[in-house]
Formats: structure tokens, sequence, C-alpha cells
């Protein structure tokens, strides 16, 4: 015989809304691969799973960050979270968000792709150097547990299994398209390349370094060429930041963030800017 589901809100009118007897939700964190080169982008999948014994609405997250779905990249010396990322929407669809999950329903997700130097806007997990790291996801939920006719609605917080993933460094060929890229885009009247700069936003190479610096002074105003000039880590630069900042064109917010910037660079943060 075929089983017939009645809509959600049916099913739960006694149900409490702050108290779901016996639900619970899984977080499960995958990798779509297990090694990455350095300048690749991370690419993740998230599913939720009902556990528990009863069905409720699921409010899907809305962005990155600390009060929806955290990442997190952890090696043996430090931890670093995702640089927080929300996406806006209009009231009317914000009912769009919520999922219904009777038990043993799973919603899977992929997370939007990390540190991807092709797409700007993307998502930045600092992961600045080569070497093992082992990523977590942790999903907040907050708010009321009903939402116009939407009852119960799970609220909680909880923490996916542990994925361990590789980054190998970008070998010497691969480097040097990358940096000859960069160099045209530096020494052309009008750089047509912006993304041999985002390239340089996470990944090192130390003769990339004069030619970062060469189109800062050019174009002192962008400042994610100083974001990629940042994460090369190298204190002797620091200077350099400072000097910009005395410039009589630069607007007071960059001149505050390049001042941070240059304070980043003498007091290194494993995590960046």
């Amino acid at each position: 015989m075929r089983a017939i589901r009645f809509p959600l809100f049916i099913l739960l009118l006694c149900v409490s809304s702050t108290d779901i007897k016996g639900a619970d939700l899984r977080l499960l964190l995958q990798s779509k691969s297990e090694t990455y080169i350095l300048g690749e982008s991370i690419r993740l999948i998230i599913t939720y799973e009902n556990t528990g014994e009863e069905p409720f609405y699921f409010q899907r997250p809305k962005g990155l960050g600390a009060d929806h779905l955290n990442l997190m990249a952890t090696t043996k010396e430090y931890s670093c979270a995702v640089e927080p990322q929300y996406f806006d929407a209009a009231i009317e669809d914000l009912h769009f968000r919520f999922t219904s999950l009777y038990p043993g329903d799973r919603l899977t997700m992929d997370v939007e792709p990390l540190n991807d130097p092709t797409g700007f806007g993307m998502p930045r997990l600092p992961m600045a150097t080569p070497g093992r790291y082992v990523l977590r996801a942790v999903f907040t939920s907050m708010g009321p547990g009903t939402e116009g006719d939407r009852s119960p609605v799970w609220r909680g917080q909880i923490e996916s299994n542990p994925v361990e993933v590789i980054l190998q460094e970008p070998g010497e060929d691969l480097l040097a398209e990358w940096r000859e890229r960069l160099r045209v885009c530096v020494f052309s009247p009008e750089c047509e390349d912006y993304v041999a700069i985002e390239y340089f936003r996470f990944v090192r190479d130390s003769h990339a370094v004069e030619y970062l610096k060469q189109f800062i002074r050019r174009n002192p105003t962008y400042d994610r060429a100083v974001e990629a000039l940042v994460n090369q880590g190298r204190t002797a630069d620091a200077s350099f930041l400072e000097e910009l900042v005395n410039r009589p064109n630069m607007p007071n917010s960059l001149r505050d963030h390049y001042q941070e910037m240059a304070r980043l660079l003498r007091n290194p943060s494993p995590c960046g800017w």
C-alpha cells in the first residue's frame, strides 16, 4: 500500500514549537576531493538529515559565518573560520528557505566554492600554506520555533564530522604562468586580467611581490591587490603600506584599512586579514 504524507503543519498541530520530541538533526560534511592545489577552489558538500522520530521544518542558512553555516579549517598549530558572507533576500522570499524534513529525509547542498580566484566575491577560508587541514562545519539556527504556519522549526546548533584535506604547492610551471599573467596586468595601460591578482590572494610567491607593489603604486585604492600583498606574509612590506597611507588622494576608509594591513604584516596572523 502506498504511504500517504499529510501536510507537515497538520501533523504537527499538537507538537510544541520549542520542544520537538525525538527530533534530531545530523550535519554531514564531505569534500569533492581529498587533495587540492593552492589556488584551486575547494568544493564541499553539506547534508542535513533528520535522524529523529518526528518531522520538522528546517530553515536553510542564508550565508556563511558564525550565525549561520560556519566553516573552520584547523591545523596542529591554529584554527581559522570562513570569512562571513551573507546573501540578501526579499522578505517575501524568505519562505523559500524552509524545507520540511520527515524522519530519514536528507537535504544535500553544495557549499559556495571556497578560495576560488576566478569568482569575485566568493567566500574565503584562510588556508595560506600547504599541508593537512581538518575541515568542520557548524550550523546555527536561531529564531522562534514557529514561522507563520510552519511549526515546529528546528532551532539549535550542531557540528559536522571532521574532513581532512591536503593542500599542495602549485608546481613551478603553474606559478610561472600566473606570474606572467600578473606581469601583463601590471604593465598594461589598463589591466584586463584581475583574476591574476585574485590568484595571489590565495597563493604565495616571492617573485610576484614586486609586481603587486608596482600595481598598488599605480592603483592605491584597489584594496584586493593590497590583500594579495599581505597574503605573501612578508613583514618587510609593512613599511610600503604605511607609505601609502600618507598619500594625499587616499580615502580615509582605505587609510584605516591599510594601516590595519600593515599591522597584520608586523604581527602576522595565520588567518590573514
